[in-house]
């Protein structure tokens, strides 16, 4: 094989391929004869999204390795021989997992949580005016909203 000079789609597939098998970047940049200095450039300038592809898949590898981690802890039998079970060794795996799971997956894990004040009542916000030792509540849906769609030119 010749030394790659351009990031090709066929090469950045075999790459892609490479680091979802979990191979760490020389060992790629050996396997493919990717000179250090061209792998090097094509990260720092981003070269047709290299950057940001490899980090998308090494994202991809953890998920798909926490899924599969996430898959074992269902199916484990946590009991020991004197049939109780092993709290601890559940308890690690289930945090690591979730862990994983709730920070690189949260488009797909985190839940959704609303702030509401007492009794699911608005927030209230206190303005608070400066010279003036009085500050009135006033509840979030009284507070002027900005229309975020509109721009203007200068």
């Amino acid at each position: 094989m010749s030394r790659p000079s351009d990031l090709t789609t066929e090469l950045t597939l075999q790459i892609r391929n490479l680091v979802l098998e979990g191979k760490k970047y020389l060992e790629i940049q050996k396997e493919l004869e990717i000179p250090a200095n061209t792998w090097d450039a094509w990260v720092y300038k981003d070269y047709k999204d290299f950057r940001k592809d490899l980090n998308s898949w090494r994202k991809e590898r953890l998920i798909k390795k926490s899924e599969r981690l996430s898959e074992e802890i269902l199916d484990l039998n946590y009991y020991k021989e004197d049939s109780k079970i092993d709290a601890d060794l559940l308890r690690i795996k289930q945090r690591e997992s979730e862990f994983v799971r709730n920070t690189l997956g949260k488009e797909d894990y985190s839940t959704r949580q609303e702030h509401t004040g007492k009794d699911g009542e608005p927030l209230k916000i206190n303005v608070i005016q400066y010279g003036d030792n009085n500050s009135t509540p006033v509840s979030a849906e009284e507070l002027p909203t900005t229309d975020t769609t509109s721009t203007t030119e200068v």
